[in-house]
């Protein structure tokens, strides 16, 4: 089902419950997120072939769209992936919180600008156990939210308040979306799925269900009987139901199915001859398996098994212009009409397709046509080819051909003929013209194969002069070799090819290839996955290569007689090589169509010189403890040199206290939030340029991609991965657009992802390369924790532990990569070039038990005129806290025995600047009479801490008490009344003090809350004057 361009087309899905087929949802550029509020398609249970979704705008959550989607099937993929979701910039969560199987193929999400829980999903539950995912290139995953009930991501924190969701082996939370859990049944319940309190469906479901029964199954395992409410999951068909996908149906039924639609086998003629459903067995089948060929007609089609001899599978002929028109040819052994090739590009193996695809033919009633191919080399992919018989259609153009291979500019071979064997050529003559790599010594064993009548080989049908025109048919001997060698580049030099007559010589082809072995020049030989690269310059431009040998007056006649008199061998440097590898190499001519002969060198191997490593890859860090990392890593895969040495540097990062601090938030109301927030600002490497090639064909010339060059075999892996994801693209793009010749070409415009959605509350410390022959030291902070460490260990060494690390701390490590130096290597060039770029990785070292925790908590009540009771709250900061403390909270609740329960008490969130601005102090206010109990926990980055409290409460006198003592002190005006408050006030502290004297020898290990009154009156306040 195509669903494109916009919204509306949605309503084609209204009521759908099963689509047999794809779900195609592309191209809704302009589509916005309004529009998708309100629109669901909860019946879709099941897609037996693929989802792609491409550049769908305005769909946030694909869950809410397909909240029931239950099984995707896969029996046709794109590309090896039975789910594509590529490129869609609204998309913020999958969210198919009903997915559960994936019966065949893989996964691919990517470049979802904002898309978040694409890895919190274990997908290994839902894909088979050999299906390829890749999730990558989304939103930062340490920027997105958390599962449902995820209070935390701090190893160990289990003080959430509900159920979470289930984990995989390493203890990651599975989840959809911040609202939908992944779903994990028991093991004993496979595949078939399970209801919410754990039952086990019917066996014979797949996915889910709603009951115990098979009539409440999501999705059938193998078969279903009957519609609606009457469908039932069943084992097998009945004897009188056929098998149709994954339904049983009646042969009524069966022949009355509508046939798949299927463009490219209708318009190349591969499809069956009758394009109807047919019986075979218990099964309702479109096309017959292999060994197994289509009899009947249009009433009762079935299949029946091949003779001994070899089955027969009739095709009609068609045109095979891309690899794909190629592969609706598999099976075929008898083409009956014309079987023209005419690939123009292909970005792919095109020989090893072409010999799956086409391998089984053994013979063509009509003609063989191979027009303008230019990636084919040769035509061995037609392996089993043994006899071609002219037949033609009334009015067929080349009437009377049966071999026609014309204007294929990288044809050099026809078949082996040796090891093929001959083709029996009967009732029609040959045409082969303008292939000018295609030698005429290699077409001249067909003579002999031809028959009623035999072929003379005449110009008219065999051209001596256009064939080969380019080739080195008769060729001299070429003696080449490696002059002068770089990293990236050599110099090739070869004897000048002097002909009779020099106008002949047009130039000459440099093939080269990286090889480990030595090789042949006929390995793998079609052009678009051609392991040879090719060169070539013409005869001019090897001469402006080359210089004279000074000849003083020599006669300018001479040169013209003798070209090659006082001339220096030629050379032509080749560039764009890989660095530190062995090529093999050769050269050849290519002459006018008048010149029959050219010239060839042998094979040659060399080795380029060493240059910059790339990075070293797969660098993990693997928490130890809360103080030390285990660091390891793999070699680069591209060394360009011997490694000798790894340079290593853990740099410790600090927290962006202003940042962080500032603003008003209460991060005592969500202590998690910084842990969940905070994460180091990612390093973007600049954009470069890049020159896409498309496989099209511009100007004659067939462009393939550059995706298997040679010269580039030893990529790194990301550069593979970077490779692949644009071939990946372009074969969706392929897919899903659909030309139109009225509308002008839009260029597309790349949006650029907003850097700034990194956060910047870790701010990293900058890193210094290596140098030769440079010292470097080791530096620690107050604590004595690594602040600076630097290593340089040897080449072999892959792994790495390091120790006292300060605990919940982010740290970078960075791992350059180091090379020897080659003994024809500058000591310049050496010094620029040893080292790789480096490896870098980001990490937070785990949180330390028990670290954050307040010292020396004391409280003691304020004296002063106000009618409620006030309490000053000391203590000292945590010593060496995760992170650093961004606020305190000081919880305070009064507690009285005579009250069945004492009331909820209040919380006040005192931030890190306001305790230092109060003197590491703050003062609990309005306080009614009564005992209180008093709590400080602090906050740090990390999350909530450990409570500390005031032990034994704190007692706040009657406020008639305080309020006697304060009103006589103000209300004395002459100077004996003050005097007599006075003396007795000075009375009343030394008693206080003498009760705090008794009360710290009675609990030495708690400090004393001053100035605090006893309930039972001693020491109490002054009476009245």
């Amino acid at each position: 089902m195509d669903i494109r361009n916009k919204p509306e087309s949605f309503a084609q899905l209204k009521g759908c419950r099963v689509i047999e087929g794809t779900l195609s949802m592309v191209l809704m550029e302009r589509a916005t997120p309004k529009i998708f509020e309100n629109m669901s398609f909860p019946e879709l249970r099941e897609v037996t072939d693929y989802i792609v979704m491409y550049r769908t705008k305005g769909v946030q959550n694909l869950g809410d769209l397909f909240p029931n989607l239950t099984v995707i099937r896969g029996m046709q993929l794109f590309k090896d992936f039975a789910l594509v979701i590529f490129d869609n910039e609204h998309l913020e969560s999958v969210g198919l919180r009903s997915l559960v199987k994936i019966e065949r193929g893989g996964v691919r999400i990517q470049q979802n600008d904002r898309l978040c829980y694409a890895n919190t999903i274990d997908w290994s539950l839902i894909t088979s156990e050999h299906a390829v995912n890749i999730i990558r290139l989304n939103y930062d995953t340490r920027l997105c939210g958390l599962c449902p009930y995820a209070q935390s991501r701090v190893d160990g924190d289990h003080r959430q308040s509900h159920a979470q969701c289930p984990t995989d082996a390493s203890g990651r939370l599975l989840c959809w979306d911040d609202k939908h859990c992944q779903k994990v049944c028991p093991k004993k319940c496979g595949d078939s799925g399970c209801l919410s309190n754990g039952t086990c469906c019917h066996p014979s479901c797949l996915g889910g269900c709603t009951g115990p029964t098979s009539w409440d199954c999501h999705a059938c395992r193998n078969f279903s009987i009957g519609d609606g409410p009457e469908r039932k999951c069943v084992e097998k068909c009945p004897s009188h139901l056929y098998e149709l996908f994954h339904r049983c149906v009646t042969e009524t039924a069966c022949r009355a199915t509508k046939p798949p639609t299927n463009v490219e086998a209708d318009h190349h003629g591969a499809s069956p001859k009758i394009r109807k459903y047919k019986i075979f067995n218990n099964s309702c089948v479109f096309t017959c398996r292999s060994g197994y060929m289509e009899v009947g007609d249009a009433n009762n089609l079935t299949c029946q098994q091949c003779p001994a001899s070899g089955c027969v599978k009739e095709c009609a002929g068609g045109k095979i212009d891309s690899v794909a028109a190629a592969e609706q040819f598999q099976g075929c052994t008898h083409i009956k009409g014309k079987l023209e090739i005419n690939i123009r590009a292909s970005g792919g193996n095109t020989l090893a397709v072409l010999e799956n695809s086409l391998g089984d033919i053994r013979e063509i009633t009509g003609m063989l046509q191979v027009v303008r191919a230019f990636p084919l080399v040769s035509l061995m992919f037609l392996k089993k080819l043994k006899k071609i018989t002219g037949a033609w259609e009334q009015g067929a153009k080349n009437r009377g051909q049966v071999i026609h291979i014309f204007n294929n500019p990288n044809l050099e071979l026809l078949w082996d003929w040796p090891t093929h064997g001959p083709i029996d050529i009967v009732g029609g003559s040959l045409f082969i013209h303008l292939n000018p790599k295609l030698c005429y010594i290699n077409i001249l064993p067909l003579k002999n194969m031809t028959r009623d009548p035999r072929s003379n080989f005449t110009e008219i049908e065999v051209s001596e002069d256009n064939n080969g025109n380019q080739a080195s048919c008769l060729p001299d001997k070429l003696h080449v070799r490696a002059s002068q060698l770089y990293d990236k580049a050599v110099v090739l030099t070869w004897n000048m090819y002097c002909p009779e007559d020099m106008r002949k010589l047009l130039g000459y082809s440099i093939y080269y290839i990286a090889t480990d072995l030595n090789v042949t020049l006929y390995e793998q030989r079609d052009v678009c996955s051609d392991r040879w690269n090719v060169l070539d310059i013409t005869a001019d431009e090897a001469r402006n290569y080359t210089r004279d040998v000074p000849a003083g007056n020599q006669n300018q006649n001479d040169n013209l007689l003798n070209p090659c008199h006082n001339r220096q061998p030629l050379f032509c440097p080749v560039s764009h090589l890989t660095p530190f590898t062995r090529y093999a190499a050769y050269v050849k001519t290519y002459t006018t169509t008048q010149e029959k002969k050219g010239a060839q060198s042998s094979i040659i191997y060399f080795v380029t010189l060493p240059a910059r490593p790339s990075p070293p890859v797969a660098l993990s860090v693997e928490m130890v403890s809360p103080h030390s990392v285990s660091i390891s890593w793999s070699p680069p895969t591209m060394p360009n040199g011997t490694i000798i040495l790894y340079h290593v540097e853990v740099q410790a990062n600090s927290y962006n206290k202003p940042k962080i601090l500032a603003g008003n938030t209460n991060y005592c109301s969500n202590p998690s939030l910084l842990t969940n927030m905070i994460t180091a600002q990612s390093e973007e490497p600049a954009e470069t340029q890049e020159k896409k090639t498309t496989g099209d064909v511009t100007n004659g010339s067939c462009a393939c991609k550059e995706e298997d060059k040679p010269g580039t075999r030893f990529n790194s892996r990301v550069e593979e991965d970077r490779r692949e994801t644009i071939a990946f693209e372009n074969q969706l793009q392929n897919t899903v657009y659909v030309r139109s010749d009225n509308r002008p070409k839009a260029k597309r415009v790349k949006r650029s992802v907003d850097h700034t959605l990194n956060s910047m509350l870790v701010k990293l410390t900058k890193n210094f390369e290596p140098q030769v022959g440079l010292n470097y030291t080791n530096s620690t902070d107050e604590e004595g924790y690594v602040k600076s460490l630097y290593f340089e260990l040897g080449g072999n060494v892959q792994t790495l532990k390091v120790t006292n690390m300060r605990h919940f701390t982010w740290y970078t490590v960075s791992i350059w990569a180091c090379r020897s130096r080659h003994e024809n290597e500058s000591v310049a060039d050496y010094n620029d070039t040893w080292c790789s770029n480096r490896s870098y990785n980001t990490f937070r070292t785990p949180e330390r038990v028990n670290a954050d925790i307040v010292d020396n908590l004391q409280a003691e009540v304020v004296v002063s005129n106000k009618t409620l009771g006030e309490v000053n709250v000391t203590w000292k900061p945590p010593k060496n806290p995760n992170g650093f403390v961004v606020a305190y909270s000081v919880y305070y609740a009064r507690v009285d025995e005579n009250l069945p329960s004492s009331p909820s008490g209040l919380q006040s969130c005192v931030t890190a600047d306001e305790y230092e601005r109060n003197g590491h102090s703050y003062t609990l206010r309005s306080l009614a009479p009564g005992n209180y109990t008093i709590e400080v926990t602090p906050i740090t980055v990390a999350g909530a801490g450990n409570v500390s409290a005031v032990h034994p409460p704190i007692f706040i006198p009657e406020e008639a008490e305080l309020a006697e003592v304060n009103v006589g002190a103000v209300a004395t005006g002459s100077g004996s009344n003050l005097f007599g408050v006075s003396g007795r006030l000075a009375s009343w502290v030394r008693e206080l003090s003498s009760l705090r004297s008794r009360a710290s020898e009675d609990a030495a290990a708690e400090p004393l809350q001053p100035l605090r009154a006893d309930p039972k009156g001693n020491g109490g306040p002054l009476p009245p004057c």
